[in-house]
């Protein structure tokens, strides 16, 4: 039977069926007796596909006459800047594994990459309204 596969779901509806509640409601509930439905009768009755005209072809003298145009490279901003001592995935491990304090502030001072790196000071205007650390952290993070 299809519920055979599903016996988790069987017993979930069974279970609810009877609730004293569902019960109340529903004197009886049974469970119907299909066998797996075709989901790909199912998709078609819903989805029909719709038939694709034949494309056009445009004449070849337009095409000659219009020349390509060439598509702009994307430049990587970040590619002329020197790379960087500091490992991000090293400092994430310390940072989550260990004592903040004890070990990640000094590891970042350590392991500080200056020409690669730099520190920004910000401070908010609405200090009254950062109760919660999680809240400075979506005004940092975005």
């Amino acid at each position: 039977a299809f519920t055979a596969e599903f016996t988790h779901v069987a017993r979930w509806g069974a279970t609810i069926a009877n609730q004293p509640a569902t019960l109340a409601v529903c004197k009886f509930v049974q469970c119907a007796e299909e066998t797996k439905p075709d989901f790909k009768a199912l998709a078609a009755k819903f989805n029909p596909k719709k038939e694709k005209a034949p494309k056009k072809k445009k004449g070849g003298d337009q095409q000659a006459a219009q020349p390509k145009k060439k598509k702009e490279k994307k430049v990587d901003e970040f590619a002329s800047l020197p790379k960087s001592s500091m490992s991000l995935d090293e400092l994430k491990n310390v940072y989550s594994n260990q004592d903040t304090r004890g070990a990640a502030i000094p590891w970042i001072w350590e392991n500080f990459d200056a020409e690669g790196w730099s520190w920004w000071k910000m401070s908010y205007r609405y200090n009254d309204e950062l109760t919660l650390p999680f809240m400075a952290s979506n005004l940092i993070g975005g």
